[in-house]
C-alpha cells in the first residue's frame, strides 16, 4: 500500500505533524492499510476503534494493534 505516501504528503504540506485521533471503524484492510506507516511518520495521540477490531485475527491488523500498544498510544473503544 502506498496510500500512506499521499496522506503523509497532504498532512505535511498543511504543516501537520501530529494526529490527534486515528479512527478505525472496522477491520477491512482498505481502511487500515496505511495506518501502520502513518504511525511511524506522525505522533498519534489516540487510537479509536471497536472491540471487534481489537479481537480480529488478521495478521496485518494485529501488527497495527501491536504497534499502537508498543507506542503506548491510548486506545478508546466504541461501544
Amino acid at each position: 500500500s502506498r496510500s500512506h505516501l499521499s496522506i503523509s504528503s497532504v498532512l505535511w504540506s498543511r504543516g501537520v505533524s501530529r494526529i490527534d485521533k486515528m479512527i478505525l471503524s472496522h477491520a477491512d484492510a482498505d481502511h487500515y492499510s496505511a495506518m501502520e506507516r502513518l504511525l511511524r511518520r506522525f505522533r498519534v495521540r489516540q487510537f479509536t476503534t471497536t472491540r471487534f477490531v481489537m479481537e480480529a485475527q488478521a495478521d496485518r491488523l494485529q501488527q497495527l494493534i501491536q504497534q499502537v500498544k508498543s507506542r503506548r498510544i491510548p486506545v478508546e473503544l466504541w461501544q
